[in-house]
């Protein structure tokens, strides 16, 4: 029998209740009858809570129902929120995007309003991927935080950002199915 390393442990152990509870969770991703309280409100954007990244464990479970509730599968590419390790202190912090208001994807993306729109009411920024120039990445370019919270599939040759999971009546997955409870939805 071979040793594996405390960390190795708690990436496989995180792994291993991360896809379980994609698996157990899918159902209440789609759920008609929503649990949630998040529900969107006009300007509003997903952050971390104002506690701090340190609350965050590391598990992933917003990466893997980001993509579950968007794509109805699991993978790297398909995420619209993921996270910044720094495995020396052991934190975390969720990168996503911010819902700029002046925003500069938006207003380089060469389909502006058919490929990259906002959302009248809510205000929220999102790309619709089949009108996506495919591969363009002019609004990755133009993405002023660091890094960019646009991500391009290149399997797919299409980008992604974080919608706020604006068709779904509970509000952002994420938020929900968090352990650690460290997502929040915040007045822009």
């Amino acid at each position: 029998m071979s040793k594996i390393t405390r960390r190795e442990f708690i990436k496989d152990a995180s792994l291993a209740a991360g896809g379980l509870l994609a698996g157990s969770g899918a159902a209440a991703l789609y759920s008609r009858n929503p649990v949630s309280t998040n529900v969107l409100k006009p300007n509003n954007r997903l952050t971390q809570t104002a506690t701090n990244e340190s609350v965050c464990t590391g598990c992933e479970t917003c990466e893997l129902v980001c993509s579950v509730f968007h794509d109805g599968a699991v993978g790297p590419n398909l995420r619209r929120i993921w996270l910044n390790k720094n495995e020396d202190s052991l934190t975390y912090q969720v990168l996503t995007c911010l819902q700029c208001d002046y925003p500069s994807c938006y207003f380089a993306c060469p389909q502006r309003d058919k490929a990259l729109c906002i959302e009248g009411g809510s205000g929220i920024r999102y790309i619709n991927s089949n009108e996506c120039t495919q591969g363009c990445k002019e609004c990755v370019k133009a993405c002023t935080l660091e890094p960019p919270r646009i991500s391009f599939d290149p399997e797919q040759q299409i980008v992604r950002m974080c919608d706020m999971c604006r068709n779904r009546p509970a509000g952002p997955a994420c938020i929900e199915f968090c352990p650690a409870q460290c997502l929040k939805m915040e007045e822009r």
